[in-house]
C-alpha cells in the first residue's frame, strides 16, 4: 500500500504536463544566397545546400553570398578553394573592401518547402 502511494506521489507532478493546444514551432535559420542571373540576394533556409536552382527561376542557380559594407551590397561568394588560394578573392569587386557574411538581410525570402508561402 505504501509503495503504491509513493509511486502515485512521484507521478503526481507529471500529470497535466503539456496541453492539447501545444504545437511544435520550428525556428528556421536563414542565410543569404545570390542569384547571378537576376543579380538579387535572397534569404534561404540554412538547411538548403548551395549551389541550388532558384525555385522562382529554375534556369538560374543560387550560390552563397558575401556583403560589402562600403558598397552596401551583396555579392556572389567565390568558391571556398579560391578564397583560400587566391589573394584578394574575398574582396569587393568594386572597391576592394573586405566581403563578410554579416550584413542586413535581404527583403526577399525563398522557400524550398512546397507548403510554405513566400
Amino acid at each position: 500500500m505504501i509503495r503504491k502511494f509513493l509511486f502515485v506521489l512521484c507521478l503526481a507532478p507529471l500529470v497535466g504536463c503539456g496541453s492539447e493546444d501545444s504545437t511544435i514551432t520550428e525556428d528556421v535559420l536563414w542565410k543569404v544566397a545570390y542569384d547571378r542571373k537576376s543579380k538579387q540576394a535572397y534569404l534561404i533556409e540554412t538547411s538548403v545546400q548551395l549551389p541550388v536552382s532558384n525555385p522562382e527561376n529554375p534556369r538560374s542557380q543560387l550560390q552563397p553570398a558575401l556583403y560589402c559594407a562600403s558598397c552596401q551590397k551583396w555579392y556572389p561568394a567565390p568558391p571556398l578553394e579560391q578564397l583560400n588560394r587566391t589573394p584578394g578573392a574575398g574582396k569587393c569587386p568594386k572597391d576592394s573592401g573586405p566581403l563578410t557574411i554579416d550584413g542586413p538581410p535581404p527583403e526577399q525570402k525563398l522557400s524550398f518547402r512546397p507548403e510554405a508561402s513566400k
